[in-house]
């Protein structure tokens, strides 16, 4: 599911750019200079971008070392932070990875979320071919392809849901991308791409802060949510609302929510996603959600009003908001809720 789409511009390479015996001596007066400071480094002639590609291990390092001899790299020269493999990683050369050589200086806001795919040996989410970012590496983990991050995490899983930043292009040939990574020399009109920007698995269970289960209700799914003892000890002002629990049948949205109208006159509705105590449980009765709490009581099913009495969290203002944000399935995009209790309607 693409939830916005974003375009990366990038400008169209100048086909007046330097030949190859030109970028041969671009690639030997930067040797040279290199070698005059000291540094660590590989270099690539890479003719579709009419660039000559360093290799590095910290361009900050060489940065500063450039400074300090007053000196600057040619033009027509890109300079690339190679960063290692993750301890542990199992490389799969039979998935094709598109990767870009450098970081976009367009910060890329749009979001998609859907099953990670391998289609004919290339990485894919709701149709779109996903171009990785540096950092990022495939791990073949006894038959199942996993995306690891620089750290070694597990950042997406071929058969699961994965969570993403990023933004569509129509065509990644102009982009800096590795040689030989893209499907064929030729773009189909019809094909979509996706230059990723953070990515993570969207379920996580085994979060600090709260149990995730998967509810089914009658092939529709939703999240339930439940509060670890961490984040039953976290504190701050009490609020309560009175709302109508949502479980919507919207195709993929899995994130029941409280529905609360607000305002001086009731005309803004506000949606909370909340994180019920940890004895509450979620079933499905008739193929509609139903939440009961520690006593095996209904407090709500999907349509029924409640009143609830806890925190609110929104926002990134603090580590609590920032690391749910971070850790809650990317449907859930509303105001979190830890409901400390149910109230007795009036």
């Amino acid at each position: 599911m693409i939830v916005a789409i974003s375009v990366l511009v990038s400008p169209i390479l100048s086909a007046c750019g330097p030949d190859i015996t030109e970028l041969q001596a671009i690639e030997q007066e930067t040797i040279e200079l290199l070698d005059s400071i000291n540094q660590t480094y590989q270099t690539e002639i890479n003719q579709s971008s009419q660039k000559v590609e360093v290799y590095v291990p910290n361009i900050m390092t060489l940065g500063n070392a450039l400074d300090e001899a007053g000196l600057n790299m040619p033009e027509h020269v890109v300079v690339i932070e190679r960063i290692d493999p993750p301890e542990g990683l199992n490389p799969d050369p039979s998935v094709h990875f598109p990767q870009l050589i450098i970081n976009p200086s367009v910060h890329m806001t749009a979001e998609l979320l859907g099953k990670l795919e391998l289609v004919d040996g290339y990485l894919m989410v709701d149709d779109c071919y996903i171009i990785w970012l540096p950092g990022y590496f495939v791990h073949n983990n006894d038959g199942t392809i996993e995306i690891w991050d620089r750290e070694g995490n597990v950042v997406g899983r071929v058969g699961e849901d994965i969570y993403m930043g990023g933004g569509g292009i129509s065509n990644p040939y102009i982009l800096p991308i590795r040689k030989g990574t893209l499907p064929g020399d030729t773009l189909p009109e019809e094909e979509k791409y996706w230059v990723q920007s953070g990515a993570r698995l969207n379920l996580n269970f085994s979060s600090d802060l709260f149990n995730l289960k998967i509810v089914d209700c009658d092939g529709q799914e939703y999240y339930f949510m439940t509060q670890k003892p961490l984040l039953e000890e976290k504190g701050g002002p009490n609020k309560i609302i009175t709302g109508t629990l949502v479980a919507s049948r919207k195709d993929g949205f899995r994130c029941p929510y409280i529905s609360v109208l607000s305002g001086s006159d009731n005309n803004t509705m506000i949606h909370y996603t909340p994180i019920w105590p940890s004895l509450f449980q979620a079933r499905s009765e008739d193929g509609i959600l139903e939440i009961l709490d520690a006593e095996g009581n209904i407090i709500a099913r999907d349509g029924d009003g409640v009143t609830l009495d806890g925190i609110t969290i929104f926002g990134i203002r603090t580590e609590l908001a920032n690391q749910l944000n971070e850790e809650m399935p990317g449907e859930c995009c509303n105001k979190k809720f830890i409901v400390e209790r149910v109230l007795p309607e009036d």
